[in-house]
């Protein structure tokens, strides 16, 4: 007989179907069959859920039952607004679980304290209900108020298992009022009611870092990783904290610990890349940067990979990085303006150009993108383009060294303005003094006007290192001391330390003939 009647009610919805209803029926037959659908996609986090239930509604427009299902799928589904015109399925017949609905609709209004009164209703209706107790209690840390305090203190007496999460609470309480001594008691009394739980120790030592306790938080963390604790955050702090005690080996350990349960993990990654470049090791520097999860929304670290790649002498693949950052992060003037030095560095002067005059359009007050800019253009020998951005530059800052500087040495290598060029020249030496780069071109606009003695002067007790550095200053001292017929010196230089220079090889020519 039971199965009989059991197959009778699943077949409901069908024979409805074939047997003639009168309207009350049908409307039943609808409700139920709509009702059900509605909870199984529910169930589903499918989106017609709603839907469903507003449909049922329509057969049933007072069913308080309904219109609690509905308010908490439009909670779930982050569909709040359309909670509202339902929000009225209170009765004085309701039970725990309505209220508990009810409690999530008021908190989502931000109606904290009503929230609370409807959570303690749930609880009237069902006192040993400790998943209600648990939101209770979430609510009441979130509160963070004297009564707050002792509700939590009930709690923990009515509910001895929740005991510990609801010190915790309290101690959270605590710490945000800045009553760290009260925070601390708390979380040692959660500690003493489960010595299992790791909730304690994670906010003691939480509260330790924040008073730059890091040894104390140090331990803690050893004692939850003894309890077989693991967590990502949690051994990048820990390996924090030896890099503060220079036991490197060990950090490097919890780093690797923090990315084998992260991999890519910010704080670990970016901390392990600090370390391979202080070691000096870029190409393991450059796996970690690159690993990191957040390196692809980082035009910084796009930046610095392209850094690493130049210290590897990988230029080429140095300038690919910035020019895919140049197109994903459009916006930022930085990235246009290394991407447009390292164009420039690549004696890609043209595209640099271009480049550089975006970032000064978009930034005038951009001084060092726009002596880039100025750099670019005189290496396109656009020479009154250039005068106007060093006229720019020096409107800005009228000391800027570096301007007149560039713009001495271009007038220079022209032969024109000469005297403009060594008033410029000598000011950039007197702001800059010991700078060799800058005697250099003084140097050479006095070569220019024929003061060789003068040009001597400046470069001849330049360093043999720094005229290996610079193949250009060593050429220039070449072409002095030729111009005052000391060929030997000038051949001893050209022939080493001014080799690379284009113009050496004709100077030499010269002077052997």
């Amino acid at each position: 007989m039971k199965k009989f009647l059991c197959l009778v009610f699943l077949l409901f919805p069908c024979v409805a179907g074939a047997l003639e209803l009168n309207e009350s029926s049908r409307r039943e037959a609808q409700l139920y069959n709509t009702f059900i659908e509605a909870l199984y996609a529910q169930r589903r986090a499918d989106p017609k859920a709603i839907d469903l239930f507003k449909k049922a509604l329509s057969y049933a427009p007072d069913n308080a039952y309904i219109k609690r299902n509905l308010v908490a799928a439009a909670i779930i589904q982050d569909r709040f607004d359309e909670a509202d015109p339902y929000a009225d399925f209170i009765t004085e017949d309701s039970d725990s679980e309505d209220w508990t609905v009810r409690a999530a609709y008021l908190l989502k209004k931000n109606q904290v304290p009503q929230a609370l009164d409807a959570y303690e209703k749930a609880l009237q209706k069902d006192p040993e209900d400790a998943r209600i107790a648990y939101q209770y209690m979430l609510l009441l840390g979130y509160a963070g108020d004297i009564p707050s305090l002792e509700k939590l203190a009930d709690l923990a007496e009515q509910f001895p298992p929740m005991a510990s999460a609801v010190y915790v609470e309290m101690g959270h309480i605590y710490r945000r009022a800045q009553n760290i001594q009260e925070a601390l008691n708390y979380y040692n009394k959660a500690a003493e009611a489960d010595p299992s739980s790791p909730q304690p120790r994670v906010a003691r030592a939480d509260l330790y870092e924040k008073t730059s306790n890091f040894f104390l938080m140090l331990y803690e963390f050893e004692q939850l990783e003894k309890m077989g604790y693991e967590n990502a955050d949690m051994f990048a702090r820990m390996g924090s904290v030896y890099l503060l005690a220079k036991d490197r080996a060990k950090a490097k350990e919890y780093f690797e610990k923090s990315l084998s349960l992260s991999p890519g993990h910010p704080g670990a990654s970016n901390l392990l890349t600090l370390m391979a470049e202080q070691d000096g090791n870029f190409a393991l520097a450059l796996e970690y940067l690159q690993g990191a999860k957040d390196y692809e929304a980082s035009s910084g670290k796009w930046l610095q990979a392209s850094f690493y790649q130049q210290k590897l002498g990988q230029k080429e693949a140095g300038l690919q990085t910035l020019k895919q950052a140049y197109k994903k992060f459009k916006d930022s003037v930085e990235i246009g303006y290394f991407y447009g030095l390292a164009l420039q560095d690549a004696g890609k002067p043209r595209p640099a150009a271009r480049v550089l005059k975006k970032i000064v359009q978009q930034r005038p007050d951009y001084l060092d993108a726009r002596l880039a800019y100025a750099y670019a253009l005189d290496s396109l020998k656009k020479y009154k383009q250039v005068e106007e951005q060093i006229t720019a530059v020096l409107a800005q800052d009228e000391n800027c060294h570096e301007a007149m500087n560039l713009w001495a040495y271009s007038l220079a290598e022209r032969g024109e303005r000469l005297d403009e060029a060594q008033r410029y020249a000598q000011k950039a030496v007197s702001l800059a003094v010991g700078d060799v780069s800058y005697q250099d071109t003084l140097a050479w606009v006095y070569y220019k006007q024929g003061k060789f003695d003068l040009a001597l002067d400046l470069l001849a007790n330049v360093s043999l290192q720094d005229l290996a550095y610079n193949a250009e200053i060593a050429y220039h001292l070449a072409a002095i001391y030729a111009a005052l017929g000391q060929t030997e010196k000038a051949r001893a230089l050209l022939e080493k330390e001014a080799s690379s220079w284009p113009q050496s090889t004709r100077l030499l020519k010269q002077i052997n003939k």
